[in-house]
């Protein structure tokens, strides 16, 4: 029983190490690669945000955009992710910033930041934080840190290897998606976002903190920033608390730059998902016609 103990104990000990290792070595790669962030010269203006931008903006039907939406990405990790893009791509002259009710959610902000998703989630980022701030992403991810490790091979190291895309990077998922809203779904969904045990959730101060961060970043490399609504469903418009939907129109006016709203922009229910929080394929096309029209 002595020696298999023994024996289990080395094995974990020779894992620990091959983690180590590749933690190391990734780390490396990932400090001091910038074609990780490198885009496509040709790109002029970024679309940045979480699920709603990168599920919204087909950038092959927008010349010299990209889009780095990324799901559940919170204006945390959107910042220190445009850092590292902005740095590396001089090009680059505006960011659309995907803003909605959703994006100031205490609730939201939690469960993908430091909450049950954290560990699914902030490993895409983890090689571009700052220091202080990955040692904050390792204690909230303390009580998950087999799955975190996991994903941060899957997210850094796997990519370095094959050669393939690294996830941080966001963008346009290239499935297409043809479906249309629920009303269920879109009760789960408001539920989701904006309710905490039956109450309203209380509004995140990181959020809104860290997009004060984004703006400063955009000014100070002479970027022009603009605040980008995607459409909701009606239905879903709705059901957003009125204190949710107040607190987005006052940062907005706080902000002072500019802001395009195609938050009730009238599509037909086969343009959204079933949350009615995100658009189909079909929503993504008409979208990207509106968008020409005022930016041709």
């Amino acid at each position: 029983m002595k020696k298999f103990i023994k024996r289990l104990v080395s094995f974990a000990g020779l894992l620990g190490m091959y983690f180590l290792i590749i933690a190391v070595c990734t780390s490396v790669y990932a400090c001091y690669n910038s074609s990780i962030y490198r885009l496509d010269p040709s790109v002029k203006t970024l679309f940045a945000g979480d699920s709603h931008i990168e599920q919204a903006i087909d950038d092959r039907l927008l010349p010299n955009c990209k889009n780095i939406g990324r799901s559940a990405e919170t204006y945390l990790f959107t910042f220190y992710k445009l850092k590292k893009i902005l740095s590396r791509n001089p090009g680059i002259s505006a960011v659309n910033l995907g803003i909605g009710c959703h994006n100031f959610s205490a609730k939201v902000n939690h469960e993908f930041t430091d909450g049950r998703y954290a560990a699914t989630i902030s490993p895409a980022y983890f090689y571009a934080l700052p220091a202080a701030q990955q040692l904050d992403v390792l204690k909230w991810n303390v009580a998950e840190l087999p799955l975190f490790f996991r994903n941060i091979l899957k997210s850094w190291a796997m990519p370095a290897i094959t050669g393939g895309k690294f996830p941080i990077v966001g963008g346009y998922p290239t499935k297409a998606i043809a479906t249309t809203v629920s009303e269920k779904e879109v009760g789960k969904r408001i539920a989701f976002q904006y309710f905490n045990s039956g109450k309203i959730s209380r509004f995140s101060t990181v959020d809104l903190q860290y997009l004060d961060s984004i703006i400063f970043l955009c000014r100070s490399r002479n970027i022009k920033l603009s605040l980008f609504s995607t459409p909701v469903h009606s239905s879903y418009h709705s059901k957003v608390p009125n204190a949710y939907q107040s607190k987005l129109k006052t940062v907005i006016m706080k902000c002072r730059i500019a802001y395009t709203d195609f938050s009730t922009l009238a599509l037909t229910d086969d343009c959204y998902l079933p949350d009615g929080d995100h658009l189909s394929a079909k929503g993504v096309k008409l979208l990207a016609y509106e968008i020409k029209k005022i930016n041709p």
